[in-house]
């Protein structure tokens, strides 16, 4: 979404209505959990979004189910006030949906001692793909980074990390198709990681490095912080 400035106020209040509803979509086993997300970096007039609604799914027929069905409970009225009705009201002028994308989880690795929620910032990472790279190429070789990402989240550094694929939508017009993510409790945790220090765990960096970049490419960067979910 975008919003501007004099709009942040209104949009973060017509959010918080949305989170009953997403609150009762969830009971009522439509998804899993929802979250709007802040974009801390990069900002400014130059970039056309920057907030994220994200909605997480079981399974793909958990996804086609809430495509097929109501977005919009039907008893709207039962679960909102007639203050909150008229907050909701407001949600197209509180901000533009620019667009909407569909992503697949590969392969992630977290702190076991820790809940989803205790993570509120991340770093989601772009990469476009040389042609004949397979989504099982891609994960294959971030999985070289695994002994780092472990050590990181030992070491309280790191809450988790994740693997990411785009399914929708596709075509070479869209050339970030996939995307690792790492979870910070911080923004403190977030600009003082530093995976460098533990290189010496790969054994030979400069081929982990090499076998890297041979397939995918680096785009671009995102920090995000959470700033509503649906607990």
């Amino acid at each position: 979404m975008k919003v501007f400035p004099e709009n942040i106020d209104l949009y973060i209040s017509v959010e918080k209505i949305w989170k009953k509803i997403h609150q009762y979509n969830i009971k009522e086993g439509k998804y899993q959990f929802w979250t709007i997300q802040e974009v801390l970096s990069p900002v400014g007039t130059l970039y056309d979004y920057n907030y994220i609604a994200r909605i997480s799914f079981e399974n793909a027929k958990q996804y086609s189910n809430f495509i097929e069905g109501d977005f919009v409970p039907s008893n709207l009225s039962e679960i909102l006030t007639k203050e909150e009705m008229i907050i909701y009201n407001n949600t197209e002028k509180s901000r533009s949906l620019v667009k909407t994308e569909v992503w697949q989880l590969m392969s992630e690795m977290d702190d076991a001692d820790q809940n989803d929620e205790d993570w509120r910032y991340s770093k989601f990472n772009y990469f476009s793909i040389n042609d004949g790279y397979t989504p099982d190429d891609f994960v294959a070789v971030q999985s070289i980074w695994s002994p780092i990402h472990e050590a990181r989240i030992k070491d309280d550094k790191l809450e988790g990390w994740v693997v990411l694929r785009k399914l929708l939508p596709e075509g070479t017009l869209y050339k970030e198709k996939y995307a690792t993510v790492d979870h910070y409790k911080n923004m403190g945790d977030l600009l003082t990681d530093d995976p460098s220090r533990y290189f010496d765990m790969l054994g030979d960096a400069e081929e982990a490095f090499k076998k890297t970049e041979e397939g995918a490419n680096l785009i671009r960067q995102e920090v995000r912080r959470i700033v509503l979910d649906s607990n």
